[in-house]
């Protein structure tokens, strides 16, 4: 029996540029719409994981 080994993915390098859009998205709040539909979707989770 042989197992099927994935190969590696090589790591993608990053830029100043790319970094810098890291910080910024993380620096940005979330919109009231965003918010909601999460407590939304977590209501959802949790009643289907009570069932």
């Amino acid at each position: 029996m042989s197992a099927y080994v994935k190969p590696i993915q090589a790591t993608p390098t990053l830029s100043g540029k790319d970094a810098v859009s890291i910080l910024k998205q993380g620096a940005i709040a979330p919109s009231p719409e965003s918010i909601e539909k999460n407590k939304k979707m977590l209501e959802m989770r949790k009643r289907i994981v009570q069932k």
